[in-house]
């Protein structure tokens, strides 16, 4: 359960990353320096959709009851070895 929570995290920022190298301007002349190169990228449409909310509040909740489960181990773990 934990693995395959951890792996959706890591496929959703592999997949936020990988769309934001698609929306990357490549066809600008090479300067030499990464200081010229520009993102043409609307941060504000994609970051105000119903949909991308949605989704970081979904990710929120799982992430906050991932967290909660390593504590609730780590808690009886250390109970078991008191007792």
């Amino acid at each position: 359960m934990i693995w395959g929570i951890g792996i959706f995290f890591i496929t959703t920022i592999v997949g936020l990353i990988a769309y934001a190298f698609g929306q990357i301007d490549w066809s600008q002349p090479d300067s030499g320096m990464m200081s010229d190169m520009q993102v043409n990228m609307n941060w504000g449409q994609f970051f105000t959709s119903t949909y991308m909310n949605v989704f970081i509040m979904v990710n929120i909740v799982l992430g906050l009851m991932l967290l909660d489960m390593y504590f609730t181990k780590k808690k009886n773990e250390r109970m078991q070895k008191h007792a």
